[in-house]
């Protein structure tokens, strides 16, 4: 049987029942024509209407008198007469022309019909985006046939075990030992249960170092030692396949987080499908499974695999499981790069579908911080493949939030299903690529992997592609929207043409394209005062200290920057029609309003498609569906003349729009569930209050223009405009109470305040004796990762003073003189220094010049040993121009110094490291001796850091709603 029906399935179900029972009994039991006058009369063609004005000027005259009795003379004179030279001044009039319409469409009956409307839209959108399978058990394993089916109970099992510890960062007795051991054991249980296919374990212990190419870790060098992967092959029996697919997941969580999600989902799922696909008959290709230990420290593991292991060679095509919130669907945040073949497979294969290439455009775009072992794969392997993330209840990412039961029944199953479907595609395929879906890509594989051959003739390997509410996927390549884009918009411009000189006798061309070119411009200025009074919007919260206030409410962005959206729009089309052209007819506004905005749309999607962005196709779906149904269809193909029935036209209009604003919402919804988290957690790079604003305006230019030619056909447009506005004084009211405040605690949906927590201790050395310790000081070093820069926290922390909050340096200094974990430092204002004694380091930290050798006067040679825990930092710094280096001893390019500083992120597994380095200076200046600045920083994120006093003081005084990321940290700066 079918999984039960929910609460708010069956509420939504009622809702939309009891509104359309509402609607009818209105239009039944109420309804009445709207009253028409002298004015519709005259100015908008009603001329053989029932005017209402007239009749009821008649009724008051013939009931002036208290009464009028037949006999009397009120009866048998004044009102004979009344209604005897009424009907002579009847004959007298000449004969009137044809009306052209009927009545406006009312008030009630229009939001009447648009409540209903929007009702079921919202049903439709609930059920496709939040439906799930049935979550199998193992009693349906054994009793109802489902052997090589995912079973979500043994998955979830697998995902209770893996997050019993509060976090478990790579380098911690609780991931290197307890969380492998369990995965190791598994794997080799699956392995001992009669496999069908030869399943091979490796257990990786890697070394290695990479330059990050990423635009937000430009000078970064990133050093690993004795890294963790757990790499399990599947081979079909009897003949080795030169071919691979690659499933990739890790185990480690970031620091102070449970990491249900991030990534342990991903790795649980893993494992099932693993079980499955062991006692797969029909195995054609290797599968080999990825459980990497170390994602968390940007990558590490994933590099070490794909540039060391011996099973990388073979990889054709990789799925990356990933995750940046709790729970719900997995979307495609990733393909390629290029090859097109693989969401094509993708479609083919999955059956709960869920992508949006406009997704792939706002990641490729830079605008999202954040990358995933995708980067390494494609970058470091030459690899394509696909990205799929967890991206729903993003707030609880990387927290102690991010639990096993915010993992909600059925969403093990969905991915499931989804990454087994296409463990079997791809293995049962007699070629993991075929040829005939290599056209139009720019990289073309022979089986045989010798050199892959680009073809740099060919560069359209770009796909659009999108779910249709989950249910199955449209994909089609880039070059086609392009095309389709360019000749929708030239067959709407011949479609005006035709139209102008249909309308050349009563309207005139010239009039005709300018009343157009008038309400296009109109429009523009629309959008303009509903980016700039949401702007405004955003930057009273900003003054006022109320940003944020959404983050734990969703609909507050509507109330605060989609319903003040609305309104503008719907006021300046109020202007437009009653004043700038007050001397048109209704008809003809409509008209006009439409097709302004369809050129609008058209011109959008040209651009977009022109510029390679897939979201080309948002616009281009709001221009096709009214072209195509309404304009070619029902006025030129069937000659229906809607001008004479706004009813229907409304209709009509609602039905050529419903797929284009569902698919808009649909999609906004996504991105919003995606990005408010984001916001919440970007340091102060952005105004996170004005991003969502600009978001939100966004969309309501889409539906509003969408929508705004149907305005021009109903009266009292004001009390639109007036609803949508109280609705944003509401939200503006909501969010200066207390109820505004972002962060809470509730268990139920708990929003977190994020920030970093350093126990520091720093030693300044002498530039001359660089064992000489010139100053020393201790504290903790406090960075706030939200707009509010601790003002929040400050009234909980001990011994604050405003004094304490610091402004960073980064041209006097060694990328600021305190202990940053990772290079972001440009992205932090405000962070606070609180003087506290030093940390009682439990192990080693030192830092040793081995050998300086004097080459010549412009160069200098150098070997350094430094010793600490597992995660330590190198910031190096040129101190005079000219200054370059070179023959360092990390396995990877060196430094390229600069007045900038190049950050080095080193990480020892297993053990506190020493590490043995070395490099050369030399300086273009022949006569000037090289020098350098060195910073040398260590930190220690578990384990010690969760009893220090100091940490555990300060965590303690915090309120519950404030999530800390603790270390233990030193640092030495020294001059050579």
């Amino acid at each position: 049987m079918s999984s039960p029906i929910s609460v708010v399935h069956y509420a939504s179900l009622f809702f939309i029942y009891f509104a359309i029972l509402q609607y009818v009994l209105y239009v039944s039991r109420d309804k009445t024509a709207m009253a028409l006058t002298k004015e519709n009369e005259i100015f908008m063609g009603y001329k053989d209407h029932f005017i209402e004005e007239r009749p009821r000027e008649s009724l008051k005259r013939l009931t002036k008198h208290q009464s009028h009795v037949s006999g009397s003379w009120e009866n048998d004179v004044d009102d004979f007469n009344y209604i005897l030279n009424t009907v002579q001044n009847i004959k007298a009039d000449q004969t009137l022309s044809k009306m052209e319409m009927s009545s406006p469409i009312s008030v009630v009956h229009y939001a009447s019909l648009s409540f209903i409307y929007f009702a079921i839209l919202q049903y439709v959108l609930y059920v496709s985006r939040d439906k799930t399978p049935m979550p199998l058990t193992k009693e349906n394993e054994i009793f109802m046939g489902y052997k090589d089916h995912f079973i979500e109970e043994r998955a979830r099992e697998s995902l209770k075990r893996l997050t019993k510890h509060q976090s478990h960062v790579s380098g911690s007795w609780e991931n290197d030992v307890d969380v492998f051991n369990y995965i190791l054991n598994t794997v080799q249980n699956i392995k001992a249960d009669q496999t069908l296919s030869k399943m091979e374990i490796d257990v990786q212990h890697v070394s290695g170092a990479y330059k990050m190419g990423f635009s937000f870790l430009p000078q970064h060098t990133n050093i690993y030692n004795n890294v963790t992967n757990i790499i399990v092959k599947l081979t079909p029996h009897g003949h080795e396949s030169s071919s691979s697919v690659l499933f990739n997941s890790h185990y480690d969580t970031s620091i102070n987080a449970t990491g249900a999600s991030d990534d342990l989902v991903a790795v649980s799922v893993m494992l099932e499908v693993l079980r499955v696909m062991s006692k797969d008959r029909n195995l054609k290709h290797s599968l080999v499974f990825l459980f990497n230990g170390a994602e968390e420290n940007i990558l590490q593991a994933a590099h070490g695999f794909i540039s060391k292991h011996k099973w990388a060679n073979n990889i054709d095509v990789f799925i990356n499981l990933e995750g940046v919130g709790a729970g719900n669907k997995e979307v495609v945040f990733q393909t390629g790069p290029s090859n097109p073949w693989i969401i094509k497979a993708y479609s083919n294969a999955v059956p709960h579908p869920s992508a949006s290439s406009g997704a792939n455009d706002l990641f490729n775009s830079g605008l999202v911080p954040g990358i995933t072992d995708f980067a390494i794969f494609s970058a470091h392997g030459n690899i394509p493949g696909i990205d799929l993330v967890f991206f729903s209840n993003g707030l609880f990412y990387h927290t102690v939030y991010d639990t096993e039961d915010r993992v909600s029944k059925g969403i093990l199953q969905r991915v499931g299903e989804n990454i087994l479907a296409l463990a079997k595609h791809f293995g049962h395929s007699e070629k993991i690529v075929d040829e005939a879906d290599l056209h139009g890509t720019m990289v073309f594989f022979d089986f045989g992997h010798s050199d892959k051959i680009v073809d740099e003739a060919d560069l359209h390997g770009t796909m659009v592609f999108f779910d249709f509410f989950g249910f199955f996927m449209i994909l089609f390549p880039q070059r086609i929207l392009y095309m389709l884009s360019h000749i929708l918009l030239c067959a709407f411009f011949i479609f005006l043409v035709k139209k102008s000189r249909a309308l050349k006798d009563s309207v005139g061309t010239g009039h005709f394209i300018s009343l157009i070119l008038k309400a296009f411009i109109w429009i523009i200025i629309s959008f303009g005062f509903i980016f700039a009074f949401s702007a405004f919007t955003s930057q009273i919260l900003y003054t006022c200290g109320r940003h944020l206030s959404w983050i734990n409410n969703y609909y507050i962005l509507f109330g605060l920057y989609f319903a003040p959206g609305f309104s503008i729009f719907i006021f300046m089309q109020k202007i437009f029609k009653e004043s700038i052209m007050k001397s048109e007819s209704p008809v003809l506004l409509e008209q006009i309003v439409l097709y302004a905005n369809m050129i609008l749309f058209g011109l959008l999607s040209c651009v977009y498609s022109h510029f390679g962005l897939t979201l080309g196709f948002f616009p281009f779906l709001i221009l096709a569906f009214p072209f195509i149904f309404r304009l070619v269809l029902v006025e030129l193909i069937l000659e229906i003349n809607l001008g004479r029935s706004p009813s229907t036209l409304f209709k009509i209009h609602i039905l050529c729009n419903t797929i284009p604003l569902a698919y808009i919402v649909y999609m906004t919804y996504g991105l919003l569930v995606f990005l408010v988290p984001v916001l919440s957690r970007v340091f102060q790079s952005v105004y996170p209050d004005l991003v969502a604003a600009l978001a939100c305006s966004l969309y309501a230019c889409y539906v509003t223009s969408s929508w705004s030619n149907l305005l021009y056909m109903t009266k009292n447009l004001s009390r639109y405009a007036v609803f949508f506005l109280c609705i944003w004084l509401l939200s503006v009211t909501y969010v200066f109470t207390p109820m505004g405040f972002p962060f809470t605690a509730d268990p139920s949906y708990p929003v977190p305040s994020r920030l970093i927590a350093f126990h520091v201790r720093r030693n300044f050395h002498n530039a001359e004796v660089y064992e000489k310790v010139d100053s020393t000081d201790s504290g903790l070093f406090l960075v706030s990762f939200d707009i509010f820069k601790h003002e929040h926290l400050t009234p909980y922390m001990k011994n604050y003073k405003p004094e304490h909050r610091i402004q960073f340096d980064f041209e006097n200094t060694i990328y600021t003189d305190f202990p940053q974990y990772f290079p972001l430092a440009q992205s932090i204002n405000d962070p606070i220094y609180i003087p506290d004694v030093p940390p009682d380091f439990p192990y080693e930290i030192s830092f040793e010049m081995l050998n300086k050798e004097q080459i010549s006067k412009n160069e200098v040679s150098y070997t350094f040993r430094v010793k600490g825990p597992d995660r330590i930092s190198l910031i190096f710094k040129r101190k005079n121009p000219g200054t370059k280096m070179k023959n360092w001893s990390f396995p990877t390019n060196h430094p390229n110094l600069t007045d900038e500083a190049w950050f080095c992120f080193i990480y020892n597994g297993f053990s506190n490291g020493t590490l043995d380095f070395s490099f050369s200076l030399t300086n273009d200046n022949p006569d000037t001796t090289p020098k350098i600045d060195i910073s040398f920083i260590t930190h220690s994120v578990h384990t010690f850091s969760e009893v220090d006093p100091v940490l555990v003081d300060f965590r303690n005084s915090l309120p519950q709603w404030a999530h800390p990321y603790s270390a233990v940290s030193s640092l030495d700066i020294y001059h050579f």
